[in-house]
């Protein structure tokens, strides 16, 4: 039986836990169960399913074995593995649009945005040379004009200027560079960010690193099965591999996060306008589900993310057969000696 008292506490305990839980949730999860429309596609964290099975498995939770063993001769070991890798350097591309009465003032009226911001950049410590230009298009702009007659009016278009086009590309090495970057851009009325690539300078050791790690679990398990009782074979052949690499601005999600409703509204059934609801974007890495392990787990900005997958196959040693005994007879001798008795 349960008093008032341990029944009040266990109450108290429950909404405490209930409580705890709603605070670290977060809006995400909460947009999450209201649409439940994120489907992040993580397809090549198993490139051993057919297309169809990746993509019902990428909108559900992971479900992969660590083996497979498909008959009495055969077993397959897979071992995955995901890497977060830091950036070394990152190239931001600016796209800037000037408008002007000639081609050459539209030129000099860029000409003199881009000179200040690459001015602004050196003194932030990046130099000139890691600052391109790439242009893109010049095209006049035309604008309608009426014409008046007697009876009729008419538009006609006429050439009023030029417009110019082109993207800088900022070469930098360190990721807290890019808000002073953005903000010295607004200063010379370069606005729209287009992207930013992250780039890994040696890709071979962060591949080595994963293929060595995916070896060395491939041995551990192995060696589990043999404590289980299973022999396997010395001899083994890799039957898949593949790896895979999430760049960061790939795996940016959006969501809006509100809720409105309105009773009085339906009780008096007027007319309701919506207002614009703003969209929240957020990074959104491949989660560790899945995979045998993690190298790098815990990260606090976005990261290059290596996946590598291995698929290897043993052989089943069959259990050895007992050597049959072959069963001696003897015989007792009148004078009382043994003897033993051919029978084949």
């Amino acid at each position: 039986m349960i008093n008032k008292k341990s029944f009040l506490l266990l109450l108290l305990l429950i909404t405490t836990v209930q409580i705890s839980i709603a605070q670290v949730k977060g809006n995400v999860q909460q947009m999450r169960s209201y649409n439940n429309k994120f489907q992040v596609d993580d397809s090549y964290i198993n490139p051993y399913e057919a297309p169809q099975q990746q993509q019902q498995r990428s909108n559900s939770q992971f479900n992969l074995p660590y083996a497979h063993v498909p008959n009495d001769h055969t077993v397959y070991l897979d071992a995955k593995i995901l890497m977060n890798v830091e950036a070394d350097k990152y190239v931001a591309i600016f796209n800037l649009i000037q408008l002007g009465e000639t081609a050459q003032q539209a030129d000099e009226l860029m000409g003199a945005r881009i000179s200040g911001f690459t001015n602004d950049l050196i003194k932030l410590g990046i130099p000139a040379k890691n600052v391109s230009i790439d242009m893109l298009t010049l095209l006049p702009v035309f604008e309608r004009e009426m014409e008046k007659k007697l009876f009729s009016k008419s538009y006609n278009e006429v050439p009023k200027g030029f417009e110019l086009q082109k993207n800088i590309h900022v070469l930098f090495d360190k990721s807290e560079l890019m808000d002073k970057i953005i903000t010295i851009g607004a200063k010379h009325e370069i606005y729209e960010l287009v992207l930013v690539n992250y780039y890994v300078e040696d890709v071979e050791a962060v591949q080595d690193t994963l293929r060595n790690e995916a070896i060395r679990l491939i041995n551990k398990k192995a060696d589990a099965f043999k404590g289980l009782g299973m022999s396997l074979s010395e001899e083994y052949h890799i039957v898949a591999e593949k790896g895979g690499a999430a760049l960061p601005g790939e795996r940016y999600a959006d969501y809006k996060a509100f809720s409105s409703s309105s009773v009085e509204a339906i009780k008096r059934k007027t007319g309701v306008k919506e207002a614009k609801k703003t969209t929240v974007y957020y990074y959104d890495p491949v989660t560790a589900t899945g995979y045998d392990k993690v190298i790098n787990p815990v990260i606090s900005k976005p990261v290059v993310q290596y996946a590598y997958n291995i698929r290897v196959k043993y052989l089943i040693k069959p259990p050895k057969e007992e050597e049959k005994q072959e069963k001696e007879y003897w015989i007792i001798t009148p004078n009382g000696d043994l003897k033993p008795v051919n029978l084949k």
